[in-house]
């Protein structure tokens, strides 16, 4: 029996399960494997054996001389990549991202301001055109995909949102593959890219409901439930809600420092979104700085006092770094779980 028939019988889940183990560290075994993804230690071995004959992924060398040393060891092959355009805002970007969501090299565009939007993006793109032929090998590319500021409509091929109004005119897919003659996998609005880049390191709410809320120049939010996004309001844009004082919440909070009563209206305008939503967990990538203390610790004092003397469970407040560059994290991770259904799961 060859690899592949011994593979059909296997499910697409424990294919992926088993590979998201290997992707997690440098090198790990079989038996660590099986331990870690609760399969059998003989399923693990004929899925391990498909990924090393398609070259997914690759046995390590072992030191001879060390040890304690771990039989059979395996890790991802880094020599795949995924191209991640970055089209959120008018400074484009692309940037490369290996199989293990490390990004290995960026190239950034300058926006024109005395072009047209749909000129600058020409431009950037016939950039990345010359890119592509200079420095990648596209038989190892896991996909092409685009970071959009708004929702994307895959009828329409446009894309949903006020931030970037430009791109609702552009029929987007058609406009990339036409100029890189190459195709994208996969289009993804930016909110939703960094609210599943953020859950990726939580596993405890793995099958559960997260509400995502991304704190800077705008006020953005996404809500995922197992691990997938259930729904963006607004096109994920949760600045439009009103506040007490009747004011759009993007415009109350618009400052880099959250005064008291900006905080006090934040806080309300998230409580209510919690009854509505009902999450297990809030995540905010904040890049505002709050006047009288630490935002997570804050909030959840808020949420207590709101909620008064009813019995309810309010969500955990979780904190993320907003240096790290979520977004193109999780259109990376999309990518390369496309890219795996496709090769291996076909």
């Amino acid at each position: 029996m060859n690899n592949k028939d011994k593979f059909d019988s296997i499910k697409k889940e424990s294919v992926r399960s088993i590979f998201e183990a290997i992707a997690a560290g440098q090198s790990i075994s079989r038996a660590e494997i099986a331990a870690q993804v609760g399969l059998s230690l003989m399923t693990v071995g004929k899925v391990v054996d498909v990924l090393l004959d398609r070259k997914i992924v690759v046995q390590v060398k072992e030191n001879r001389q060390a040890a304690g040393r771990r039989a059979g060891l395996v890790s991802l092959n880094r020599a795949y990549f995924s191209l991640v355009l970055d089209l959120t805002r008018k400074q484009f970007r692309l940037s490369v991202v290996d199989a293990s969501m490390e990004t290995i090299d960026r190239m950034d565009y300058d926006y024109n301001p005395e072009y047209y939007y749909e000129e600058n993006l020409y431009i950037f793109l016939k950039n990345v055109k010359i890119y592509i032929l200079r420095h990648c090998n596209m038989s190892l590319c896991m996909g092409i995909g685009a970071l959009v500021p708004g929702v994307y409509d895959k009828e329409s091929d446009c894309v949903r949102g006020v931030r970037v109004p430009e791109l609702a005119s552009i029929s987007l897919t058609q406009v990339i593959e036409d100029i890189l003659k190459e195709k994208v996998s996969v289009i993804c609005d930016d909110v939703g890219a960094a609210a599943l880049s953020n859950t990726m390191h939580l596993p405890q709410y793995a099958g559960k409901t997260v509400f995502y809320v991304s704190l800077g120049d705008s006020v953005c939010g996404a809500i995922l439930q197992n691990g997938r996004q259930l729904f963006a309001p607004n096109g994920g844009n949760l600045g439009e809600t009103i506040t007490r004082g009747g004011k759009r919440l993007s415009d109350t909070l618009g400052t880099v420092t959250l005064s008291s009563e900006q905080f006090a209206e934040l806080s309300v305008a998230l409580y209510n979104l919690i009854w509505i939503i009902n999450p297990d967990a809030i995540i905010i990538e904040n890049r505002k700085v709050l006047q009288n203390g630490e935002l997570g610790e804050m909030l959840e004092l808020a949420f207590q006092k709101l909620l008064g003397k009813r019995e309810a469970a309010m969500p955990a407040v979780i904190i993320t770094d907003p240096a790290v560059h979520h977004a193109e994290t999780g259109i990376a991770t999309s990518l390369r779980s496309t890219w795996l259904a496709s090769s291996v799961c076909s």
